[in-house]
């Protein structure tokens, strides 16, 4: 598609409100038709502005503001900013953030879920995986499950002699023996 191709197929800007408001009074008709049961619905249908040629503030819609309620919903639906840049067709996503931005739902507290469960390993597994879950092998067991349960032993040995050192308030020894974790901060 060509950067600088139409959209859609429209008229002549001088008949495109009179189609707009053609198009919204045949829905309206139709909406009110719908309710012709039901007269406290019909009345009620009847006092909205759903689908008027102007609404109760004396508002009237135009092709930009269908234009933006389309991004808006897009926004509001989830969609991913580039995704809404495209439909919109805007040349760059600063102008889709600066219109839409405050339209994508929860998206701040969505990123810092994301970031908890990016980062998050189950226990179980984590369990498994350090051979911490008392974890009984098979009689079958391999070579390499003996020698990976041999270092999981070693190392819970290792931390602890680290303990019990620290216990007694040998902390050069326990520094020693401790293996080194990944620490934030000093």
């Amino acid at each position: 598609m060509a950067p600088g191709a139409r959209v859609f197929d429209l008229p002549h800007e001088s008949y495109l409100a009179r189609m707009l408001r053609a198009d919204l009074a045949e829905a309206r008709r139709a909406w009110l038709r719908e309710a012709k049961g039901d007269s406290g619905e019909r009345t009620r249908r009847e006092q909205s502005d759903l689908l008027a040629d102007a609404n109760h503030d004396g508002e009237t819609p135009d092709f930009h503001s269908l234009r933006h309620t389309c991004g808006a919903w897009l926004a509001m639906s989830g969609a991913h900013p580039k995704v809404v840049q495209a439909v919109m067709r805007r040349s760059s996503i600063t102008l889709t953030m600066d219109t839409y931005g405050h339209l994508f739902p929860g998206s701040e507290a969505a990123a810092v879920a994301g970031l908890r469960d990016l980062l998050a390993v189950p226990v179980a597994e984590a369990l498994r995986a350090t051979g911490t879950d008392d974890f009984v092998a098979s009689e079958g067991e391999g070579v390499s499950a003996r020698a990976q349960r041999r270092a999981q032993q070693l190392c819970s040995e290792t931390l602890r002699d680290g303990r019990e050192a620290l216990r007694n308030g040998h902390a050069e020894t326990a520094e020693r023996e401790s293996p080194k974790l990944f620490r934030i901060g000093t």
